[in-house]
Order: structure tokens, then sequence, then C-alpha cells
């Protein structure tokens, strides 16, 4: 959606402020209701007011790196400082995630999908292909057991944006969905006991915080 991109990246660049206390407005709401607590994913800590989403392992960083022609996923060992290439050749890397002993990580475009690699390393594969014709973003959240992803498609066949749940074998169980082109979901953020995203209107910039009890 590239209206929707557009004044996305126009609010952060020219409200970035405002971004920053949306964002921690939000995270201190979800943490009042109890669906943003530590897992063994994350860590949730409060610094000088802030709400800080902080990984448990600490010693390994994962992240995208972007040329002119494509992407590729690094691992870092933050001890160390060396890097390795888990997955190279990529286009459009939209969100990672870690579960388990992988690392999950979604595109949109040619290669729109969701796919997983070995933490260490190790073939790719892949866990859910939408059907739609385009996928303007997908967003990944993980808890201790579970994939979670919100899907966003543009004005094409069909339009709209759902939230996943993906089982061990990675059938996708739909939670949640909207059929209005200019509303989406955020990416999720997953508690104990509840999925929590944000729910907004791009036409209007009216905005909904959501849950969903696990």
């Amino acid at each position: 959606n590239p209206d929707w991109a557009q004044a996305l990246g126009a609010a952060e660049i020219n409200q970035q402020q405002d971004v920053m206390d949306s964002i921690q407005r939000l995270r201190a709401e979800a943490q009042a209701v109890g669906t943003l607590e530590a897992t063994p994913q994350q860590q949730v800590v409060v610094q000088d007011g802030d709400v800080e989403i902080l990984p448990v392992d600490g010693a390994t960083l994962y992240l995208v790196n972007y040329t002119a022609t494509s992407a590729r996923i690094l691992r870092i060992d933050l001890g160390s400082g060396a890097s390795s290439t888990l997955v190279d050749g990529l286009v459009e890397v939209t969100s990672l995630a870690v579960l388990g002993t992988r690392l999950y990580f979604a595109q949109y475009g040619a290669q729109q999908g969701i796919y997983a690699v070995p933490k260490t390393g190790g073939a790719v594969s892949s866990v859910y292909a939408p059907t739609t014709t385009f996928v303007s973003f997908i967003e990944l959240a993980t808890d201790a057991t579970t994939l979670y992803a919100t899907v966003a498609s543009g004005p094409f066949s069909p339009p709209g944006t759902w939230l996943y749940r993906f089982s061990a074998d990675g059938v996708p169980a739909e939670l949640a969905s909207v059929s209005t082109p200019d509303e989406m979901f955020a990416a999720p953020v997953v508690g104990p006991r509840a999925v929590h995203w944000l729910d907004w209107m791009t036409r209007n910039s009216s905005a909904r915080l959501r849950e969903l009890c696990k």
C-alpha cells in the first residue's frame, strides 16, 4: 500500500517524538493489562519511565543487511563481534522472530511469505505462502511455543489484514481479520495469556488497541 507506507514514513520523519511517545503509551497500556510480560524470548524492562523489550539471549543479534540489489540476514556474536551470513539473496525482508532453534523471517514482493532457517545456519524452509495477490507487509512475533503473524494485502484479491497463529506443523489458524483496504494491524505483541495488537484506520488515523486471549 504505497499511500500507507508514505504516511508512515512521513510520520516517522516529521513527528518522530510523537511516534516514539505512541509506542511507549501502547507498551505501557499492554503491560498494565498483563498482555506485555517477560517470556522465554524477551525481557520487559522499565527504565526511566520507558518500557523496553529486550531479548533474553543478549549474546546473539540477528539483523538484515541491505545492498542496492538484495538483502541478507546476519548472525552476530556480540561477545566477539564475529558475524556470519544465515541467508543471502533476499529481496524485501519485513520482520524477524526467534523461536526455539529457528529464526523466522518474512518477505513481501516476489518472494512473499514466511520462512525459517536454523539459528546457527542451514537450509531455508517455507513456512507460509499467502494466497493473496499482493502482500504489503508481514510482521512476526513469538511466545515460548508459537509463531504469530499479521499479514496485510494491498488493494488486490482480496484486500484486508489477518492475524494468524501457526501450529507446530506450520498450518496457520486465523485469529482475526478485517476486509477494509485501509484498516491495518500492527505487529502483534504476545504475552502469557493474550495476543495484543494495534488496529488502525489509515484513512482517518483512528486506532484501537486490541487483545485476544490465547
